[in-house]
């Protein structure tokens, strides 16, 4: 049975362009091979018995034959656009050599035979992926007799491909697969991204796998004061306090204590319909929060995708009041200036704060480069009444 990951259901930030230079580096290698005698890259082979370190960066981008190439870039196309999104450009290209060179050195530890391929790389950044995505779904193409394709959790997908390999290494003598290298990429590439994320040189999200232990934690926790009798809604404190409104005695008002309760509750709904990528569900019970507490917040991707789902629903005081929080707790995101110019047209057109649109606009157009955004822009403030 055949197996090919064709995408992943988590949306890009940016054009990975350090990926497909990747991709396109080992395509023209392997035509420079194809056309080329067998013994002039044989020196960039890593040779475990005598590695030079110039063959611990070369041996990355030769492969053995067509299906070898095509099968690793497969990959490195399904997986290393997203880690490159998290990681940076810088930070992906480094990721990406330094895995190739770990997943090198461990082949020399435990094999004799030379080794080339992308196969240790790409391992490294599926390992990432694993730690930063494990949620998401991931559409594979297969044939057995007949094609036909399905989704799959990343997480069992990696996983099992780590399983594969481990147990193909046990039970293997002698192969011409470098089963060591894989692991050893994998093993690199979830201890650089897991580190990443505990050392928090690396923004921490609710889908990636620290999000997922942390949840299931305090689910956990959840579950062992229900069965000693608390009720858990009274001790949840939301990511933005509300004041206690005070009791002549001195002592949380009972009114207070149900809205507490209440938030807690759609703060839970929300995170939960964001889990099961529910987004427009999300959105709704998101609403209800911002009508009873306005100052509620979420993670900066999360708060960035109700608002958006809200101005999707045409829910265009939820969608402000969403943008308008994102802006005042992420002002040095990379998306504030698309922000700014999402919320200038909603208080344009839908809300009329005109004072408030021009500023957003102003600030938007001094950011936008691209033409057709600019010419948006310059109509929006258009529209506004002339002020004198």
């Amino acid at each position: 049975m055949l197996l090919i990951p064709l995408r992943t259901d988590r949306r890009l930030a940016s054009l990975p362009w350090v990926n497909i230079t990747l991709i396109a580096c080992n395509v023209l290698v392997f035509a420079l091979q194809s056309f080329s005698e067998p013994q002039q890259w044989r020196g960039m082979l890593l040779n475990p018995l005598a590695p030079s370190v110039t063959q611990f960066l070369s041996y990355q981008f030769l492969h053995h034959d067509f299906f070898h190439l095509l099968s690793n870039m497969i990959f490195l196309w399904a997986f290393g656009n997203n880690v490159e999104d998290r990681l940076g450009k810088v930070g992906y290209l480094l990721f990406y050599l330094a895995g190739g060179t770990l997943a090198g050195i461990g082949h020399c530890l435990g094999e004799v035979a030379p080794v080339l391929g992308a196969s240790g790389s790409v391992a490294a950044v599926t390992g990432a992926f694993l730690v930063l995505f494990p949620n998401t779904r991931t559409t594979i193409l297969y044939w057995l007799l007949i094609f036909g394709v399905f989704e799959i959790s990343s997480m069992l997908l990696i996983g099992f491909q780590i399983a594969q390999n481990l147990y193909m290494l046990l039970l293997s003598q002698e192969s011409h697969y470098a089963y060591i290298a894989h692991l050893s990429g994998y093993g690199y590439g979830i201890l650089v991204a897991w580190t990443l994320l505990w050392a928090r040189l690396l923004r921490h999200e609710p889908y990636d796998l620290m999000g997922v232990y942390l949840h299931h934690k305090r689910r956990v926790a959840f579950t062992k004061m229900t069965h000693e009798g608390i009720s858990p809604w009274e001790h949840i404190a939301s990511d933005t306090p509300v004041p206690d409104a005070m009791s002549p005695s001195g002592s949380p008002s009972l009114e207070k204590n149900t809205q507490n309760q209440q938030i807690a509750l759609l703060r839970s709904q929300v995170s939960h319909a964001l889990e099961q990528h529910d987004l427009p569900q999300a959105a709704r019970f998101y609403a209800q929060l911002l009508h009873i507490s306005p100052k509620q917040i979420m993670s900066l991707q999360q708060q960035l995708d109700l608002a958006n789902q809200l101005m999707t629903d045409s829910n265009h005081a939820a969608a402000a009041n969403a943008y308008e929080l994102y802006l005042n707790a992420y002002s040095g995101s990379q998306q504030r200036h698309q922000v700014n110019l999402l919320l200038g047209l909603i208080y344009t057109r839908y809300i009329k704060r005109h004072q408030r649109a021009r500023e957003l606009l102003l600030e938007a157009q001094r950011h936008h480069t691209d033409d057709n955004q600019k010419q948006f822009i310059k109509s929006l403030l258009a529209e506004l009444p002339q002020t004198f």
